[in-house]
C-alpha cells in the first residue's frame, strides 16, 4: 500500500510541475507577443509621422515656390492633417483587435 501511495503523490508532482511549466510558457509567450506588438505599433507610428513630415514639407515647399496658391495650400494642409489622425486612430484601434 505504502508503493503505491508514493508513485500517486510522484504521479501529482510530476503533474503539478507539468501544469506548471505550461502555464509559465503560455504566459511568456504572451508577454512577447504583447511587446512584439507594441514594438510593431511604435514602427508604424514612426513610419506615419516620417510621411506626414515629409507631406507637410513639401506643402511648404511648393507654396515657397508659388506653385500652389495660399489656397490650395490650406486646403492640402487640412486634408493631410485629417488623413494623418485618421491613420494615427486607425493605429491605435489596430492595438486594441
Amino acid at each position: 500500500m505504502g508503493v503505491i501511495m508514493e508513485s500517486y503523490i510522484l504521479v501529482g508532482f510530476a503533474l503539478t510541475f507539468l501544469a506548471a511549466a505550461v502555464l509559465y510558457v503560455s504566459l511568456k509567450n504572451s508577454r512577447n507577443q504583447k511587446r512584439k506588438n507594441l514594438e510593431k505599433e511604435d514602427q508604424e507610428r514612426d513610419v506615419e509621422l516620417i510621411i506626414y513630415k515629409r507631406e507637410m514639407n513639401r506643402l511648404e515647399e511648393q507654396l515657397k515656390r508659388k506653385e500652389i496658391s495660399k489656397d490650395t495650400y490650406e486646403r492640402l494642409r487640412k486634408n493631410l492633417e485629417e488623413q494623418h489622425q485618421k491613420n494615427m486612430a486607425q493605429i491605435s484601434r489596430s492595438r486594441v483587435i
